[in-house]
């Protein structure tokens, strides 16, 4: 990945989320007929595991040259040549988990915005599952496997 040079001079900042969370809820999204995802024929079918070995053996092969989603690491999208291309990142996890929204007034104020009232989320999975108590330890240990970068680089908790 090369930045455009017009690009350095701007803020740039992204969002990352827990990886055993973030894989949670892209298999519930992709199932959902209703998403429409191109994947959905290829997953619907499959329990959480098989989704994560789908992941692993064909998920992260695809080149964006096939056409289709591409399924990387969250560090690989923003680290190059192990250094981080973004200005900041925050977690997900830490954006509204104050009283007051104080994590997400900070950016808001950063970029000189009007405060929403409400933040809209969008691509909502709708999930049975939804912690870590839900998966399985064969489960945490292919995640650990195929996030480790994400666990490191974003110093997130890594279930043994």
């Amino acid at each position: 990945i090369a930045l455009n040079p017009e690009v350095l001079d701007y803020y740039k900042f992204s969002f990352v989320r827990q990886p055993y969370d973030l894989l949670l809820s892209m298999f519930y999204y992709i199932k959902m007929p209703s998403s429409l995802h191109p994947d959905y024929k290829n997953i619907g079918t499959l329990d959480f595991y098989q989704f994560l070995q789908w992941i692993e053996d064909v998920g992260m092969k695809k080149r964006k040259s096939d056409d289709l989603p591409v399924y990387k690491t969250q560090s690989q999208h923003l680290f190059v040549n192990d250094n981080c291309i973004m200005d900041y990142i925050y977690k997900y996890e830490e954006l509204c988990d104050d009283v007051d929204m104080s994590n997400i007034r900070s950016i808001i104020a950063k970029f000189d915005l009007q405060q929403p009232n409400k933040i809209p989320v969008l691509m909502k999975s709708d999930r049975p599952l939804s912690s870590i108590d839900s998966i399985s330890i064969k489960e945490i240990k292919l995640i650990n496997k195929l996030f480790a970068e994400d666990f490191k680089n974003f110093k997130y908790f890594k279930y043994e």
